[in-house]
């Protein structure tokens, strides 16, 4: 379809379905919440038929900027704009609106004409996010926390069934991939589509889930049956892991899922040994949890899905560096044991009494980074693996002096200051160590 005659058919579609919904939600015909979710699921709707339409990649990014741009003045004169309603008559804050058009942009672009890569992603973000947002409002009686509020397990449940449904049919009707393939790919990859809907808020959802489905989606199509077993496998035996130990730890229903896409993004993207040294982090934190609730000085605390993602995100840098070819592949999983090392002692010095003397730092916190470090012996040469773990003491020493005297109160309803800054330690150090190992005398 020509671009003249594309783009303002489509903004036009967009401005009836903005008067529709807002006109039935003046008439009190509809909620709030379903308003939203209707001009939601027409625009996914439009969005699923460019395909078909033959539209050019050029064409979708211009009326992204459009869209996007309209949206964002309906935003700024919600007050007068009877088309508002239909998108900002909920309590809660969401960007939700103005990434929608970027994410379906983006995968467009990404899909370069591959229909299946593209009508996934964007029919999970259609039907997926409205299911579960209506049901978890009408219906919603088990709730947990999120990044920014309270979402529950039944909306959560329709949307991991939604998405399921929504990657294998098309998969079936679309595709070469062979029946006990196309199962075994929607179990995965809707079971790690509905964590990151699960922790995510303010709307990041519209952008996350469409492009974290193609990301998957393309990885996977590949894969025989074996590998994608491999796959469900893990992911079931890390949320298992999580839930048996729930009642244990201090993290919160966000946190938790942001866990399980931290342990399956670091055997996704390095293999089994960065998920061993994650787990050994996990499980000194089970075992320090305990411990505190018996300390006179310490506050019960729940930890939210902003401190897991402070932690991973320096962790898996390394990997992804590693994949990208900057540093040698063998430095992604050292990397990233490293830093979870150093991590490992950094919270053990949040959780100690302000007054603890970390001039000569206890045992403990040397101790510990060592324990999360160790799987590095499955990578290098014993002798290697010395050396490297003589680093590891001195750097999680001179990590413990320096995060002492600049930390701040590890709260977790502080503004993250005390968190990052504990990232910035530890991935320093986790750098030093890389550096000094390159010098040809030192390992």
């Amino acid at each position: 379809m020509p671009t003249a005659i594309f783009i303002p058919l489509a903004l036009l579609t967009v401005g009836i379905l903005l008067g529709v919904s807002s006109l039935l939600l003046k008439l009190h015909m509809v909620s709030a919440e379903m308003a939203r979710k209707i001009v939601h699921i027409g625009m996914g709707l439009v969005c699923l038929g460019f395909p078909l339409l033959e539209v050019s990649t050029t064409a979708v990014v211009l009326l992204t900027f459009i869209a996007s741009a309209v949206l964002l003045l309906i935003r700024l004169t919600k007050a007068s704009n009877p088309f508002a309603s239909a998108l900002f008559s909920v309590d809660r804050s969401s960007s939700g609106e103005l990434l929608f058009p970027i994410a379906v942009a983006w995968v467009y672009a990404a899909s370069a004409g591959n229909t299946v890569l593209y009508i996934i992603p964007v029919l999970v973000l259609t039907l997926s996010d409205a299911a579960g947002a209506l049901v978890g409002t009408r219906y919603g009686a088990e709730k947990y926390q999120c990044s920014n509020g309270t979402k529950s397990v039944e909306g959560s449940a329709t949307f991991f069934l939604v998405t399921f449904l929504a990657i294998h049919i098309p998969l079936l009707l679309l595709s070469d991939t062979g029946r006990p393939e196309c199962l075994l790919i929607a179990l995965v990859i809707s079971g790690f589509i509905t964590a990151v809907e699960g922790m995510s808020g303010k709307g990041t959802d519209n952008i996350l889930v469409p492009i974290g489905t193609y990301f998957l989606l393309d990885r996977y199509l590949p894969m025989g049956s074996a590998e994608l077993i491999g796959r469900g496998l893990a992911l079931g035996a890390i949320l298992l892991i999580l839930l048996a130990t729930r009642k244990m730890t201090t993290l919160n229903g966000g946190a938790m899922l942001a866990a399980l896409l931290y342990g399956f993004g670091a055997l996704h993207l390095g293999g089994v040994v960065p998920l061993v040294s994650l787990l050994l982090l996990f499980a000194l934190h089970v075992a320090t949890s305990g411990k505190l609730k018996k300390a006179d000085y310490h506050k019960p605390t729940r930890h939210t899905s902003n401190q897991i993602v402070a932690l991973a995100l320096p962790a898996l840098g390394w990997l992804l560096t590693a994949r990208s070819g900057v540093i040698a592949p063998t430095w992604g999983p050292l990397g990233f044991c490293l830093t979870t090392a150093f991590q490992a002692g950094l919270l053990h010095i949040g959780i100690l009494a302000p007054d603890t003397n970390l001039r000569k730092p206890p045992l403990s916190v040397i101790l510990k980074s060592l324990i999360v470090a160790a799987p590095m012996l499955h990578i290098v040469e014993p002798l290697t693996f010395g050396s490297l773990m003589l680093l590891v003491a001195g750097a999680a020493w001179g990590c413990a002096v320096l995060f002492r005297a600049w930390r701040l109160p590890m709260q977790p309803d502080d503004p993250l200051n005390g968190w990052v800054k504990l990232t910035l330690v530890a991935t320093t150090a986790s750098i030093a160590v890389y550096l000094v190992a390159q010098l040809p005398v030192a390992i």
